[in-house]
């Protein structure tokens, strides 16, 4: 497992102040702000130990984008949150990009759609909201898969030491998540 340095801990310290509801009391508007600080903080821990999970590296699982895995800070990832209670999303063999990141993509060209052919790490829940995507192998023709795209784009944000995350979510019209890439935590699919 890669050591965290000095400008990764220094990105993971950053709040940023969240809205407040608009009514309630002082006492529910205090509460309500602590639990997004919490609910972004754990989001936080999870981007890490996925990040930790897929470092740069060679594998032998179809094109993955220059990252290997590693499965030990996967399975801290898995335990860790079925243990604060969240509920794991059952596997799927359809793939769905709001359910499933791409970590790596076996290009098929005799395929007639996108299927998952492994689950490398679970997906998780909070009730109804959706925590964090599950990592998944997909099986699909080039036609309707870019393998170097899917495993290598940035299509939310970017949680790199010395990157601006805001400068990014300004130019785009909706709020982006990590998402994984060499040597950094990009989330991708």
């Amino acid at each position: 497992m890669r050591a965290l340095s000095q400008a990764d801990a220094a990105a993971l310290r950053h709040r940023e102040t969240p809205p407040e509801p608009s009514g309630g009391t002082e006492e529910s508007r205090a509460w309500y702000q602590e639990a997004l600080y919490a609910l972004y903080a754990v989001s936080r821990v999870s981007d890490l130990l996925l990040e930790l999970g897929g470092p740069a590296g060679t594998s032998i699982m179809g094109r993955t984008g220059g990252r290997a895995l590693d499965r030990a800070p996967l399975a801290v990832h898995e335990w860790f949150f079925t243990e604060v209670g969240l509920e794991r999303l059952p596997p799927a063999a359809v793939f769905s990009p709001f359910h499933h990141e791409i970590f790596a993509v076996t290009t098929d060209e005799d395929a007639d759609a996108v299927t998952v052919e492994d689950v490398l790490w679970p997906g998780h829940r909070f009730g109804d909201l959706l925590f964090c995507r599950a990592g998944v192998r997909v099986r699909a023709p080039s036609r309707l898969v870019d393998a170097a795209v899917a495993t290598t784009s940035t299509p939310e944000c970017l949680w790199r030491a010395g990157a601006s995350c805001s400068s990014i979510a300004a130019s785009s019209p909706r709020r982006r998540r990590p998402t994984s890439g060499t040597g950094t935590r990009t989330r991708t699919g």
